[in-house]
Formats: structure tokens, C-alpha cells, sequence
């Protein structure tokens, strides 16, 4: 793979391109992300291949001796004989090598450039999505996303008293439609279900048959089935403060 590699006698315009050796077929691909105009010789240049001599050589239809640039496309050429080569046009698919430090990256958090560096580390409040572009010898460009799922603590106290805050204990598993099958249960000191919901938005107000319970602590457990159809369990204590 050549990156960014200054052409001849064209010191500022760069070419980058990629040559792959197919064994077992002994094809050759050659894939060009770019190739610019040059002032020498007219921008004349010749595109094929050639035998080890030099003397047997073909070119690209329309490009032996002549004129031309390129912009991500890619080129086969099959041996028919020993010195014969059938060339066709195939699909641009460059295969990036890492090229030193002519790979750029940069993360992003909506349109604020967060690092330019390879890697990064995030500690979010809330659910986010961060982006990353990594760019190729200053042409071309890939993309991708990470979303960073924040699951709130689950509490270990509330406080049903209708102040609207902190009135009802829930546990939040986000986001909701990626949990396939939930149940929790609170249990009383004496080991009796005093509350039970299979909807995971749903939590419990502190009663029991619409009548108030006692402050003092109470053990949640609850039984969930996520999208990879596992089954988990989890369990805490929770006070109830009045």
C-alpha cells in the first residue's frame, strides 16, 4: 500500500493506492483511492503491468501514455499465458493497512470534537452516543457510532409520603424494549409477597391492598430475560421511610 506518496517530479500532488497479490489465482488487483493531476509531461502516465524485463507490458484501456486521474476504483488483471494479462475493471475495495500516522481519528459527542486520539474514554450521565470518523491517507473516510447505555443505581431507600419526589421504588433496566420478560416481587421481614408486577415501568407505592406499610426495610428481587433470552436474577434490600 502506498499512502500519500508524492509523485514523480509532482512533489505536492500525492497518489494513494494499493497493489494485492491473489495466490492461488496469481491475479492482481490494483485499487486507487486517488491519483491527481500532474504538471509533468502533461500529466501523461501509463497504468498496467509489465514482465520483469520491461519489454512486455499492458496497460489500462486508455490509459498507455496518456492523460488521466482516478478516484476510488479498482482494476483485475488475470494471467492468460505467461506473458498475457485479460484486464478488466472490478469494484473499488481498498483494504487499509495501517500507514504510520496517516490515519486520522476524531470522536465526536453530537457536533463537539471530543479527542483526535485513537482511543477514548467516557464516564456519561446519561445514555449517550458518540461518533468516530477515522480518515484514510487524507482521503477517505469511515465511520461509526457507540451508544453508551446509562442504567440508573438502583435505589436502596424511598420515601412514599406524595411529595412527588422519590415517591415510588423501581428498578429501571434501559432501555425498556430491550427487556423481553421482567418480574419483580418485595417481600415483608416475614418472608410474605406484599408486591409483584411484570411491567418494568410499574414500581411499588409503599401499600399493600391500598393500605400503608409500616417504615422499616423490604427485599426486592427481580427475574428478567434481555434480548440474548437469558434469564437473570438479581435481589437488595430496600427502607421504606415515612
Amino acid at each position: 500500500m502506498w499512502c500519500q506518496t508524492p509523485m514523480y517530479s509532482c512533489l505536492d500532488s500525492v497518489v494513494t493506492f494499493q497493489i494485492i497479490l491473489n495466490e492461488g489465482t496469481n491475479t492482481v488487483e490494483n485499487h486507487i483511492l486517488s491519483k491527481p493531476s500532474c504538471d509533468w509531461l502533461s500529466n501523461l502516465a501509463t497504468l498496467g503491468v509489465q514482465n520483469s524485463t520491461g519489454f512486455v507490458g499492458f496497460a489500462v484501456p486508455g490509459r498507455n501514455g496518456t492523460s488521466w486521474t482516478a478516484r476510488m476504483e479498482g482494476w483485475k488483471y488475470t494471467p492468460t499465458s505467461i506473458d498475457s494479462f485479460q484486464i478488466a475493471p472490478i469494484p473499488y475495495r481498498l483494504e487499509p493497512i495501517v500507514p504510520g500516522e496517516k490515519i486520522t481519528y476524531a470522536w465526536y459527542k453530537g457536533t463537539e470534537l471530543l479527542t483526535t486520539q485513537q482511543s477514548l474514554t467516557v464516564t456519561p450521565g446519561v445514555t449517550t452516543t458518540y461518533w468516530a470518523k477515522c480518515t484514510l491517507c487524507d482521503g477517505q473516510e469511515f465511520t461509526d457510532s457507540v451508544t453508551v447505555f446509562v442504567i440508573p443505581y438502583i435505589p436502596n431507600a424511598f420515601t412514599p409520603n406524595g411529595d412527588g419526589t422519590n415517591d415510588v421504588f423501581r428498578i429501571i433496566g434501559l432501555p425498556p424494549e430491550n427487556i423481553a420478560k421482567f418480574n419483580m416481587q418485595i417481600f415483608n421481614r416475614w418472608g410474605e409477597v406484599i408486591f409483584s408486577t411484570t411491567d418494568i415501568t410499574q414500581g411499588w407505592d409503599g401499600r399493600l391492598n391500598g393500605e400503608i406499610c409500616p417504615a422499616e426495610n423490604y427485599i426486592w428481587v427481580i427475574f428478567y430475560e434481555d434480548e440474548s433470552k437469558i434469564t437473570r436474577t438479581n435481589r437488595g434490600v430496600v427502607a421504606l421511610i415515612r
